[in-house]
């Protein structure tokens, strides 16, 4: 039982499967930076030394999606190829 539509990134338009595949990390981003404003502007309201400690732990917190999200991408490429290559 098939429950999604496969699509070919093999064909059609580059651009359009280039942004197929950003979609979900474009979001994933976005939200993240709306859950830290949202910190902000109710911790906001305790001073300047709070506003500064969370943004910070956003800042981390984003360095650490960055991270993840680039071994998973590298792992998502070498599994492509290898199944691609049919190993």
């Amino acid at each position: 039982m098939k429950l999604a539509k496969e699509r070919v990134l093999t064909s059609g338009s580059i651009a359009k499967n280039i942004w197929f595949l950003a979609l979900p990390m474009i979001l994933t981003t976005f939200l993240q930076d709306f859950f830290n404003i949202t910190d902000m502007f109710f911790v906001g309201k305790l001073g300047p030394s709070s506003i500064a400690a969370v943004s910070m732990g956003g800042m981390v917190i984003g360095i650490g999606m960055v991270a993840v999200m680039g071994v998973s991408i590298g792992t998502i490429a070498l599994v492509s190829r290898y199944i691609g290559r049919g190993d």
